[in-house]
């Protein structure tokens, strides 16, 4: 998520770059503070009040570090409501169908690396074409395994297909990401042998 917050506060905050810079240091606060938690519908304005409790307040903050960090939260939680309709949207959709939490997690992860990606142009408006062109950025740009390329596919497929209401979205043309050789990490049966046959005898 942070990557999209990076990218929508270097395009549309005000401020200079080392306010911009602060906001971002308090905002992957809030976010790892959520994450140690377990609480991942960030947001929720409640989350905020309770980590101003728990994690802000127990710091003792000086007058212009409360200011700094409430104005971060504050851009942060009425930017969400205004435009992250994409998210909500996601989110709702995963819980119709009851699927798992840790689910929700990467599925909602990868929608907001594909925000970040395509901003400032809204998921809501994105198209099969711009997913298209995301997954395979990551395979030509960046050092991703074949399968968690697989993990941000299939949740964009979700995306476009649960959300956008796209039956059959057109994901072809993706560049899959090379399928890694596992390593073996233990010995054959016939590896053991031929190990125990070349040890010294001991007498």
């Amino acid at each position: 998520m942070m990557a999209w917050i990076e990218s929508v506060l270097a395009r549309e905050a005000g401020g200079t770059d080392e306010q911009r810079k602060a906001w971002v240091v308090t905002l992957r606060w809030y976010l790892g503070h959520c994450r140690k938690k377990g609480r991942t519908q960030v947001e929720d304005r409640r989350l905020g009040r309770q980590f101003w409790r728990e994690a802000v307040q127990a710091k003792r903050p000086v007058a212009w570090q409360k200011e700094q960090w409430a104005a971060a939260l504050k851009w942060f939680f009425e930017f969400i409501e205004e435009k992250d309709n994409a998210g909500k949207a996601m989110r709702q959709a995963m819980r119709n169908r009851h699927l798992s939490y840790r689910t929700e997690v990467s599925y909602l992860s990868w929608l907001r690396r594909f925000q970040a990606f395509i901003h400032p142009v809204d998921a809501m408006q994105a198209t099969p074409s711009q997913a298209v062109e995301f997954l395979s950025h990551l395979a030509l740009k960046t050092d991703i395994s074949g399968a968690t390329q697989s993990q941000g596919f299939n949740a964009l497929l979700f995306f476009f297909r649960h959300v956008r209401k796209m039956e059959n979205p057109d994901f072809g043309g993706v560049h899959r990401a090379r399928t890694r050789r596992r390593v073996p990490v233990v010995l054959t049966i016939e590896e053991v042998r031929r190990l125990i046959r070349a040890l010294p005898v001991p007498f």
